[in-house]
């Protein structure tokens, strides 16, 4: 019997986007589901190219069950800080 997977619950996806747009306020945000929806790309977009990729996995966000903790595991994380040192190489939160 094959085991079925739940999508990635649709807020915490929205949470992460908002999440690096407060803090890459002069980038588009693009999102996409990867692995069989076991995780999410994001692109943080700049001048229409692609500046920094974080792929965030459901594992990692099966942890959270509001908003407010999910803002501060990316805090703790220091996300954005890795984001910004990988240049456009892929960080990855699992």
């Amino acid at each position: 019997m094959a085991s079925q997977r739940a999508d990635i619950d649709q807020w915490k996806i929205e949470a992460v986007r908002t999440y690096l747009q407060d803090q890459f306020t002069e980038s588009r945000i693009d999102h996409f589901p990867r692995g069989n929806h076991t995780a999410v790309l994001f692109l943080v977009m700049e001048r229409g190219s692609v500046a920094h990729q974080l792929l965030v996995t459901k594992k990692f966000l099966d942890r959270f069950t509001d908003t407010l903790s999910m803002r501060d595991a990316l805090g703790s994380a220091e996300a954005v800080l890795r984001l910004r040192q990988a240049g456009q190489k892929t960080v990855e939160l699992h």
